[in-house]
């Protein structure tokens, strides 16, 4: 084609026009598939731009981080740089030399690598921290490329202090030895001195644990006696038990020295709350619950029970007895949970409690063998029985026993003899047993002549 050649869509009016047609700055594509389109190119960023820690890591899955960032985002409490302890040091895998990295922390080490160079597109070389030569050792390494050839003084003799040697002899196995040492040091045995090691330790993980922020323990041995503890003392407020413990504590150990030095603050808050002490004890008492309700499932179990009332509250004390391997009868305060008056109520709180000691509500374990109740009112004997057999909490009928208070048949008995012969007393009767009442008030008030003169007139006047 000749290159003279005048096209006259390309001009108008004598000048050369535009084309309308744009042109595209990017290259086109590539129709053939065999040819691989070019990888992204890594980014390399200067460390000083770089994060500091895991969690400046934009995107980094929680459960790629290190363990000092995890410790952080729990308990951390500071900014984070202002935080001095090494539990919340980041450990920053990605300026540790791969030959450096330890076997357990390997995993943490190529999950976070891999994060960064497949899905940030950071070169891991430009996140490694060179370290640049001290200028004092540069200055070495220059003196020594200059191989100056100076012979170097004599060094000058340093004067020793003078030790004073003792004559020391030890037995070992029947034998004797004898040894110079300085008079500053001692032979000891090593039992002695394993001994004195263990001890030394002990003593330090108690002053520490005195000097804690918080009181805390995973020990169930330790958890169930401050139980016992507060338990064994009712009507000592758990208000009043946080401030009582340190205060004993502290005046027990004072004269033994373990107390010297210490943080009073520090060891004030080294003992549970209130609150830490509330907790133990429900931690303890389903404990105990669990245990009672191992060791009943396969027994025959007898209940005792009685209403009381304390405080204007009707409590239900509820105690189970069963026999061991030995043949011994085995009570078990079940619990003193309170009670309505009938014996339907008395029935649905004994299911309420029996069911503490099931795995689940309706499983048809535990079952009662026998009660022993009052001989009267609500909740007794063969009434209480019939309403704890619609409930499904007793055995069959042909090996089940309700045996009645005895203490209280004998009293009854007893009651009715004195009153067919002296009368009951009230205070609108006139008999001998009103009159013993009246005497008894009349005696804290009188002295003892005063309360002879008005007993021998009392009587008296009983048998006129």
């Amino acid at each position: 084609m000749s290159t003279n050649r005048t096209d006259n869509s390309l001009w108008q009016d004598g000048k050369r026009r535009r084309s309308s047609r744009s042109v595209s700055p990017m290259p086109p594509r590539c129709l053939d598939d065999n040819i691989n389109t070019p990888a992204f190119k890594r980014t390399r960023t200067s460390p000083r731009f770089l994060f500091d820690t895991c969690d400046d890591i934009s995107g980094l899955p929680p459960e790629f981080r290190c363990s000092g960032c995890v410790h952080y985002k729990d308990y951390g409490t500071k900014p984070r740089n202002q935080c001095t302890t090494d539990k919340c040091k980041c450990w920053k895998a990605w300026t540790r030399d791969e030959a450096d990295v330890p076997n357990i922390k390997r995993p943490h080490c190529n999950k976070i690598m891999g994060f960064i160079n497949h899905h940030m597109q950071i070169d891991s070389s430009a996140l490694k921290v060179t370290e640049t030569p001290k200028p004092q050792q540069q200055q070495q390494d220059a003196a020594t490329r200059m191989e100056i050839d100076v012979t170097p003084s004599p060094p000058q003799p340093v004067p020793q202090a003078e030790v004073e040697l003792i004559e020391k002899k030890i037995r070992s196995n029947g034998q004797e030895f004898t040894f110079n040492i300085p008079s500053t040091h001692r032979i000891v045995h090593k039992d002695h001195l394993k001994r004195w090691y263990n001890d030394s330790r002990t003593l330090r993980r108690v002053r520490a644990k005195m000097q804690s922020m918080q009181y805390s323990t995973c020990s169930i041995f330790s958890q169930g006696l401050w139980s016992i503890a507060l338990t064994s003392a009712p009507a000592l407020a758990l208000s009043a038990a946080q401030h009582l413990f340190p205060l004993l504590l502290y005046a027990f150990f004072y004269d033994t020295g373990l107390m010297r030095n210490l943080e009073l603050g520090k060891h004030a808050t080294s003992f549970p709350s209130d609150n830490t002490l509330r907790k133990y004890n429900l931690l303890q008492a389903t404990r105990d619950t669990m245990l009672l309700g191992r060791d009943l499932r396969e027994r025959k179990i007898y209940i005792a029970c009685d209403k009381g009332n304390k405080k204007g509250v009707g409590h239900f004390v509820k105690v189970l007895a069963s026999l061991d391997d030995d043949g011994l009868v085995q009570p078990k305060l079940l619990d003193i949970d309170a009670s309505g008056g009938t014996s339907a109520e008395c029935a649905a709180a004994i299911k309420a409690s029996m069911n503490k000691l099931k795995d689940n509500d309706d499983d048809v374990t535990h079952l009662l063998y026998g009660q022993s109740t009052d001989s009267g009112g609500g909740g007794t004997l063969e009434s209480l029985h019939e309403h704890m057999k619609v409930l499904q909490l007793c055995a069959p009928d042909d090996v089940y026993l309700t045996a009645p208070c005895c203490i209280h048949a004998l009293q009854i008995q007893l009651k009715n003899a004195v009153v067919e012969t002296f009368g009951e007393g009230a205070l609108d009767r006139v008999n001998a047993m009103q009159m013993l009442h009246s005497a008894h008030r009349l005696q804290e008030s009188l002295d003892l002549d005063e309360w002879r003169h008005v007993l021998l007139k009392s009587s008296l006047w009983v048998s006129n």
